[in-house]
Protein backbone atom coordinates (compact mmCIF):
# COMPACT_ATOMS: atom_id res chain seq x y z
CA UNK A 1 0.00 0.00 0.00
CA UNK A 2 1.48 3.34 -0.86
CA UNK A 3 0.69 7.36 -0.87
CA UNK A 4 -3.02 6.38 0.44
CA UNK A 5 -5.18 9.86 0.09
CA UNK A 6 -8.36 10.88 0.22
CA UNK A 7 -10.41 9.30 3.72
CA UNK A 8 -7.03 7.79 4.88
CA UNK A 9 -7.30 6.85 8.10
CA UNK A 10 -10.83 4.81 6.57
CA UNK A 11 -9.17 3.50 3.95
CA UNK A 12 -6.08 2.20 6.84
CA UNK A 13 -8.29 1.07 9.19
CA UNK A 14 -10.26 -1.05 5.72
CA UNK A 15 -6.71 -2.64 4.55
CA UNK A 16 -5.96 -3.93 8.40
CA UNK A 17 -9.55 -5.70 8.69
CA UNK A 18 -9.13 -6.80 5.29
CA UNK A 19 -5.69 -8.43 6.33
CA UNK A 20 -7.02 -9.73 9.75
CA UNK A 21 -9.56 -11.29 7.96
CA UNK A 22 -7.77 -12.72 5.41
CA UNK A 23 -4.39 -13.10 6.58
CA UNK A 24 -2.85 -10.88 4.28
CA UNK A 25 0.33 -9.21 4.52
CA UNK A 26 0.54 -5.83 4.03
CA UNK A 27 3.73 -3.04 3.14
CA UNK A 28 2.71 0.44 3.47
CA UNK A 29 4.94 3.71 2.42
CA UNK A 30 2.61 6.64 3.74
CA UNK A 31 2.65 9.59 2.08
CA UNK A 32 4.60 13.13 3.83
CA UNK A 33 1.13 14.37 4.08
CA UNK A 34 -0.13 11.50 6.22
CA UNK A 35 2.67 11.30 8.61
CA UNK A 36 1.94 15.72 8.69
CA UNK A 37 -1.54 15.11 9.23
CA UNK A 38 -2.08 12.36 11.85
CA UNK A 39 1.79 10.35 12.67
CA UNK A 40 -0.11 8.38 15.24
CA UNK A 41 -2.14 7.05 12.70
CA UNK A 42 0.56 6.08 10.56
CA UNK A 43 2.81 4.73 13.14
CA UNK A 44 -0.22 2.70 14.61
CA UNK A 45 -0.93 1.60 10.81
CA UNK A 46 2.82 0.23 10.73
CA UNK A 47 2.49 -2.09 13.87
CA UNK A 48 -0.04 -3.81 11.50
CA UNK A 49 2.79 -4.48 8.62
CA UNK A 50 4.91 -7.34 7.25
CA UNK A 51 6.92 -4.09 5.67
CA UNK A 52 7.03 -0.65 6.42
CA UNK A 53 9.11 1.62 4.31
CA UNK A 54 10.04 5.50 4.79
CA UNK A 55 12.91 7.71 3.71
CA UNK A 56 15.09 9.52 6.48
CA UNK A 57 13.05 12.94 6.41
CA UNK A 58 10.05 11.00 7.20
CA UNK A 59 10.92 8.24 9.80
CA UNK A 60 12.67 11.73 11.65
CA UNK A 61 9.35 13.05 11.18
CA UNK A 62 7.39 10.21 12.83
CA UNK A 63 9.47 9.91 15.84
CA UNK A 64 9.63 13.33 16.38
CA UNK A 65 5.89 13.49 16.47
CA UNK A 66 5.14 10.24 18.17
CA UNK A 67 7.96 10.78 21.08
CA UNK A 68 6.13 14.52 21.33
CA UNK A 69 9.33 15.82 21.25
CA UNK A 70 12.57 17.12 19.15
CA UNK A 71 15.03 13.95 18.41
CA UNK A 72 18.45 15.35 19.72
CA UNK A 73 21.17 16.13 16.83
CA UNK A 74 23.29 13.08 17.35
CA UNK A 75 20.33 10.72 16.87
CA UNK A 76 18.74 12.44 13.72
CA UNK A 77 22.01 10.60 12.17
CA UNK A 78 21.24 7.87 13.81
CA UNK A 79 19.41 5.37 11.42
CA UNK A 80 19.64 2.13 14.07
CA UNK A 81 18.29 4.57 16.56
CA UNK A 82 14.96 5.82 14.08
CA UNK A 83 14.89 1.87 12.78
CA UNK A 84 14.46 0.57 16.61
CA UNK A 85 11.84 3.90 17.60
CA UNK A 86 9.65 2.64 14.12
CA UNK A 87 10.60 -1.23 15.05
CA UNK A 88 8.43 -0.12 18.47
CA UNK A 89 5.18 0.38 16.07
CA UNK A 90 5.43 -3.54 15.63
CA UNK A 91 6.03 -3.32 12.19
CA UNK A 92 7.98 -6.97 11.49
CA UNK A 93 10.64 -5.41 8.97
CA UNK A 94 11.49 -1.55 8.76
CA UNK A 95 13.02 -0.14 5.84
CA UNK A 96 14.43 3.50 5.71
CA UNK A 97 15.88 5.05 2.41
CA UNK A 98 18.12 7.85 1.94
CA UNK A 99 18.76 8.22 -1.24
CA UNK A 100 22.53 8.43 -2.55
CA UNK A 101 23.68 7.03 0.87
CA UNK A 102 21.23 4.26 0.64
CA UNK A 103 19.38 1.91 2.50
CA UNK A 104 19.03 0.38 6.37
CA UNK A 105 16.77 -2.51 7.24
CA UNK A 106 15.98 -3.79 10.29
CA UNK A 107 13.91 -6.59 11.45
CA UNK A 108 14.51 -7.07 15.26
CA UNK A 109 17.23 -9.30 14.74
CA UNK A 110 19.71 -7.49 12.95
CA UNK A 111 20.38 -4.37 11.46
CA UNK A 112 21.06 -3.93 7.75
CA UNK A 113 22.61 -1.40 5.12
CA UNK A 114 23.32 -1.11 1.62
CA UNK A 115 25.20 2.00 -0.05
CA UNK A 116 23.37 2.91 -3.42
CA UNK A 117 24.96 2.16 -6.57
CA UNK A 118 27.26 5.23 -7.23
CA UNK A 119 26.00 6.46 -10.89
CA UNK A 120 25.28 9.20 -12.41
CA UNK A 121 21.64 10.05 -11.82
CA UNK A 122 19.40 11.53 -14.81
CA UNK A 123 16.16 11.60 -12.74
CA UNK A 124 15.22 10.45 -9.60
CA UNK A 125 11.38 10.19 -9.94
CA UNK A 126 10.58 7.14 -9.00
CA UNK A 127 13.55 6.01 -7.18
CA UNK A 128 11.92 5.17 -3.85
CA UNK A 129 8.76 3.43 -5.60
CA UNK A 130 11.19 1.44 -7.60
CA UNK A 131 13.24 0.61 -4.58
CA UNK A 132 10.08 -0.54 -2.59
CA UNK A 133 9.24 -2.82 -5.30
CA UNK A 134 12.60 -4.34 -6.03
CA UNK A 135 13.05 -5.04 -1.97
CA UNK A 136 9.41 -6.26 -1.93
CA UNK A 137 9.71 -8.77 -4.97
CA UNK A 138 12.34 -10.44 -3.09
CA UNK A 139 10.31 -10.40 0.04
CA UNK A 140 7.51 -11.88 -1.69
CA UNK A 141 9.73 -14.76 -3.07
CA UNK A 142 11.13 -15.84 0.57
CA UNK A 143 14.23 -14.25 -0.43
CA UNK A 144 16.98 -13.21 2.91
CA UNK A 145 17.05 -9.55 4.02
CA UNK A 146 20.18 -8.96 2.55
CA UNK A 147 18.88 -10.07 -1.08
CA UNK A 148 15.87 -8.06 -1.08
CA UNK A 149 17.75 -5.21 0.20
CA UNK A 150 20.13 -5.99 -2.48
CA UNK A 151 17.11 -5.79 -5.08
CA UNK A 152 15.46 -2.69 -3.82
CA UNK A 153 19.16 -1.19 -4.36
CA UNK A 154 19.90 -2.35 -7.53
CA UNK A 155 15.84 -1.82 -9.34
CA UNK A 156 16.64 1.87 -7.84
CA UNK A 157 19.61 2.25 -9.31
CA UNK A 158 18.23 1.44 -12.34
CA UNK A 159 15.26 3.50 -12.56
CA UNK A 160 17.22 6.66 -12.17
CA UNK A 161 18.84 6.04 -15.31
CA UNK A 162 16.17 7.28 -17.24
CA UNK A 163 13.36 9.58 -17.41
CA UNK A 164 10.20 8.76 -15.65
CA UNK A 165 9.59 6.57 -12.71
CA UNK A 166 8.89 3.56 -14.81
CA UNK A 167 11.60 3.40 -17.76
CA UNK A 168 14.45 1.63 -16.25
CA UNK A 169 12.40 -1.11 -13.90
CA UNK A 170 14.24 -4.29 -14.12
CA UNK A 171 12.98 -7.93 -14.16
CA UNK A 172 14.14 -11.05 -12.16
CA UNK A 173 16.97 -12.02 -14.41
CA UNK A 174 18.28 -8.43 -14.47
CA UNK A 175 17.88 -7.50 -11.10
CA UNK A 176 20.15 -11.27 -10.21
CA UNK A 177 22.51 -9.94 -12.70
CA UNK A 178 22.75 -6.34 -11.03
CA UNK A 179 22.87 -7.66 -7.59
CA UNK A 180 26.01 -9.25 -7.68
CA UNK A 181 28.10 -5.93 -7.06
CA UNK A 182 26.39 -4.59 -4.08
CA UNK A 183 27.88 -5.04 -0.71
CA UNK A 184 25.56 -5.73 2.69
CA UNK A 185 26.77 -4.01 5.67
CA UNK A 186 25.52 -5.78 9.24
CA UNK A 187 25.65 -3.47 11.72
CA UNK A 188 26.33 -3.74 15.49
Amino acid sequence: MSDPSGDWRDILKKVAETSAQTDAKISFTPRGKNIVEDAAAVYAFAGKTELFFVNKDEAIEIVNRIKGETIEADKINDEKFLLTELKKSGAKIVIITDGNRGAWVYDGLEFLHADAMKIEAVDSTGAGDAFFSGFSAGHIKGESLEESLKMGIANSSNVILYYGGKQGLLNSDAIEKKIKKIKIKKLN
